[in-house]
């Protein structure tokens, strides 16, 4: 099963956008895969929990019931989460909106997942 790890934004882009994301991710996986977080994502989403801003608290709750709901396999992880993703092998697919974050796993021939236009999960 190839793991697929959902980075923080990804997360939170449900919510945004109104979509189920994860069937989504179904549609385009060619093989079979398992939802991984990490440590360090769940910590975000906590952090995000306290946020001023009610749409960021919404969605940080959001998140953090889809996986829940959907038993994520969690990862450790130490230090800023963005180079912990960046330090998986690449049997890992990263599911990020973070278009430099994408450039960089590129470069080291990863794999990613993002949300195109709001609605079409892609796999690149």
């Amino acid at each position: 099963m190839r793991p697929v790890v959902l980075d923080t934004n990804f997360l939170l882009a449900p919510y945004q956008f109104k979509r189920d994301i994860l069937s989504s991710i179904d549609e385009v996986m060619r093989e079979p895969y398992v939802l991984c977080i990490l440590e360090g994502t769940l910590e975000e989403l906590q952090t995000l929990l306290k946020s001023p801003k009610i749409k960021e608290r919404e969605a940080a709750k959001f998140a953090i019931a889809l996986v829940k709901s959907r038993k994520f396999r969690k990862l450790p992880s130490v230090g800023i989460v963005d180079e912990a993703l960046i330090d998986l092998d690449n049997t890992y697919i990263i599911a990020t909106q973070d278009s430099a974050l994408r450039s960089r796993l590129r470069k080291q021939g990863k794999e990613t997942l993002f949300i195109r236009q709001g609605q079409y999960v892609r796999l690149q």
